[in-house]
């Protein structure tokens, strides 16, 4: 600062206004072009201590905000990885089963088109939205487990609890769906005979908690039932940082997972 000063002061000085008769105009504090003049020094002295930190502040202030844009956008980018890792397993299973009952011209072809037309239909629209309403969600939970229902020719045994109100509280589109569905794949569909799921979604206050227990193959391997959930895992650290618990359990013929999530 002190070895800036006086350069600063020589500055000034060079400026053509200094040229003119000093009654005219003179822009050092002095009246004179001494670059060591004491009110030239002073004044250039405290004028870099109040003009630094604020040129630094407001230059620190323009890197923040990139940072944060970048980060936003990652955040983003790695949401619609994770979102487009949702149901293809499903999709192609459910497209299966449509096949096969089409050939068999069955009654129930026509309700799982429009099961699955619906369910589409959310996930393309509703899907890209950063919040959506609870009573969607659920709504489109529903619509999966009566799909099932006809895929399964009611081999699954749901049992099923929803919440009497939900008011007008907004969800993460597509995350509930994931703990329903990983149940389905890893525990249900391997199984050769008829199983349970229980489903209970209760709402205390904007608090959401889900429980879902199903009965698992004793084949199915552990790592695969935890890829479902772990994909859950890291949307909910990036929508939800400190505002929920995901809870996961293995045991000896059934798994277990609960999940709490506060909702705005």
């Amino acid at each position: 600062m002190a070895t800036l000063t006086p350069l600063l002061v020589a500055l000034v000085l060079t400026l053509p206004i200094n040229d003119l008769p000093q009654h005219i105009a003179n822009l050092t504090p002095s009246g004179n072009q001494n670059i060591f003049a004491k009110y030239n020094y002073q004044f250039m002295f405290f004028f870099l201590i109040i003009t630094t930190p604020i040129i630094l502040a407001f230059e620190r202030q323009q890197q923040q905000s990139k940072l944060n844009e970048i980060a936003k956008q990652q955040t983003k980018t790695e949401l619609k990885l994770l979102q487009q890792q949702v149901n293809p397993h499903f999709l192609f299973n459910t497209l299966n089963n449509l096949y096969a009952l089409t050939l068999t011209k069955s009654e129930h072809a026509p309700q799982l088109v429009m099961h699955l037309a619906d369910l589409l239909r959310y996930t393309v629209y509703e899907g890209q939205k950063s919040v959506v309403l609870l009573e969607k969600e659920l709504a489109y939970l529903k619509s999966f487990i009566e799909l099932q229902k006809i895929r399964s020719a009611n081999k699954y045994l749901f049992n099923l609890t929803w919440p009497d109100r939900v008011d007008d509280l907004h969800i993460a589109p597509l995350l509930l769906i994931i703990i329903v569905e990983n149940a389905i794949k890893h525990g249900v569909e391997p199984a050769s005979d008829s199983t349970k799921v229980t489903l209970a979604i209760t709402i205390n206050d904007t608090v959401l908690t889900l429980f879902c227990e199903n009965s698992i193959n004793t084949q199915t391997e552990k790592s695969h039932l935890g890829m479902g959930l772990s994909n859950l895992q890291k949307r909910l650290e990036l929508l939800y940082p400190n505002k929920h618990t995901l809870t996961a359990k293995k045991h000896a013929t059934h798994w277990q997972t609960t999940l709490t999530l506060e909702l705005s």
